[in-house]
């Protein structure tokens, strides 16, 4: 009977073993690569910790104001086939670059306008891939492919590694770990925070903070979504502000330049 002891923990233990080594097996079958983009997922966090923030919704902006009575009117900036109008005084210095102008201004604030022509078409660029290609980008959205460019960047700036997991469905995994390549691939605008917006005439992202005095750069769309890209600095050696209001300002008035003024 001694005998028989060691016999039945020796099968108690084996079957346990076996248990165990089955619920890893059906684990990693059915959850194996989730993991791998869950693991994934945290290390791209690490590396870059500006994936962590995901867009919020800036207020609304003030009512441009009536200058049609007014001797202080905003100055007007033409960029090619673009004009927009910009709160501070004085007639800025533009500055071409290589795709962009800079205009510095005597208070000391500096706006980079990119070209637009210069702006990438993402969507446009999916669309003539191949049809086996398209139809890998068509199923990282599960169907609701995005219409604009605009809807393509909000749901690649709204990918965060805090929305992974292990135990999500493989198909969420994978296409949230696609958007994280793409946003990846897209770089660091600037810091601290994202903001998106939709407004009357445009919609888009704001990356930075204008109370913390940083740089604050946009990607904006218009009602045609065309792609601008602006950013905002002050000059070092001056004591240059800009608002969250000023910016909208400028984003409010941007339009194409009249056909007769081309």
């Amino acid at each position: 009977m001694a005998t028989e002891t060691p016999k039945k923990d020796s099968a108690r233990s084996a079957i346990i073993l076996l248990i165990g080594v089955l619920v890893v097996a059906g684990f990693t079958v059915r959850y194996g690569l989730q993991t791998l983009t869950y693991a994934e997922a945290k290390s791209w966090a690490r590396t870059n910790p500006w994936l962590n923030e995901t867009p919020e919704a800036l207020p609304p902006p003030a009512p441009l104001p009536d200058f049609s009575k007014s001797k202080d009117k905003p100055v007007e900036v033409k960029a090619g086939n673009w004009e927009f109008q910009v709160p501070w005084k004085g007639e800025p210095k533009p500055q071409s670059l290589l795709t962009a102008t800079e205009y510095r201004f005597e208070s000391g604030q500096v706006l980079v306008f990119y070209d637009p022509q210069a702006q990438s078409d993402a969507l446009g660029d999916f669309k003539k891939l191949s049809p086996l290609a398209y139809e890998k980008f068509s199923n990282v959205f599960q169907g609701n492919v995005p219409l604009t460019n605009y809807e393509l960047y909000r749901d690649i700036y709204s990918a965060s590694p805090a929305q992974m997991s292990p135990l999500m469905p493989l198909s969420d995994a994978m296409r949230l770990n696609v958007l994280l390549l793409w946003r990846i691939s897209f770089g660091l605008d600037a810091q601290p925070g994202i903001h998106s917006f939709e407004w009357t005439n445009a919609r888009g992202f704001e990356f930075g903070d204008p109370s913390k005095g940083g740089p604050v750069a946009l990607r904006v769309f218009d009602d045609r979504d065309h792609q601008f890209r602006f950013l905002f600095v002050t000059a070092a050696g001056t004591n240059g502000t800009f608002t969250q209001d000023d910016i909208d300002f400028v984003i409010q008035t941007l339009k194409p330049v009249p056909l007769e003024e081309r």
